[in-house]
């Protein structure tokens, strides 16, 4: 196997694990920002003026391509699928399975017309920034407070090995109801650098929208 960038930079004591957990490398953020991108890509591809088909072929092309030269790089042993670390390979075989459910999704949605399942996924996406602080903040909160109220023991009915999953799953319900809840009262966090330009350095807030008049509300 050919020793990748990130490896041999760990070998020069760059980092070299002690701050990261899982052998995550120093330079992993880059193949991890490369994942960021085909988001952006992929975002750009459903907003724009092509055909509904055209955005699915495009979305399945670049997919299937992604799974291709992943797989590839793997094989060769040019660079392996790490998830953990992210490597190169990774990025390109994971983001080809997201474009083509990004395509499924589209088709399926958008052009079908088939929304109506779809609503807890929308609580999610619609606030991604609130659930995405949450999942890196609160998560030990609650499972550790779960275990408190509800007992050690009261996680394992379906054996010691599914603990793990039935904690989960519960931990998640939680974080879904609180996002419901601000949807519910249409409260969004949202990117307040637009108005960060406009106001100075001094504004710091969350941008909220209001369910009774539908303009944006500042809540410094």
């Amino acid at each position: 196997m050919i020793p990748s960038l990130a490896a041999m930079m760990r070998s020069l004591d760059l980092g070299n694990g002690r701050f990261t957990a899982g052998a995550y490398a120093t330079l992993s953020f880059i193949p991890t920002l490369g994942t960021m991108i085909l988001g952006l890509i992929a975002g750009g591809v459903l907003r724009s003026q092509r055909a509904p088909w055209a955005k699915v072929e495009w979305l399945v092309f670049a997919g299937l391509a992604g799974l291709a030269v992943g797989a590839l790089l793997n094989g060769l042993g040019i660079c392996p699928l790490v998830k953990r670390i992210w490597t190169p390979s990774w990025t390109l075989f994971s983001g080809g399975w997201c474009l083509l459910l990004s395509a499924e999704f589209h088709v399926l949605m958008d052009i079908r017309g088939c929304k109506c399942w779809a609503f807890p996924l929308v609580v999610v996406g619609m606030n991604s920034i609130a659930a995405y602080v949450m999942a890196h903040l609160s998560v030990g909160f609650i499972s550790q407070n779960l275990t408190t109220h509800l007992g050690p023991n009261d996680f394992k009915f379906l054996g010691d090995a599914y603990e793990p999953l039935v904690k989960g799953v519960l931990v998640l319900m939680i974080m879904w109801g609180l996002l419901f809840w601000m949807h519910r009262r249409k409260i969004f966090l949202a990117d307040c650098g637009h108005l960060l330009d406009q106001a100075g350095p001094r504004l710091l807030g969350v941008v909220g929208v209001s369910g009774r008049t539908g303009h944006g509300r500042i809540v410094q």
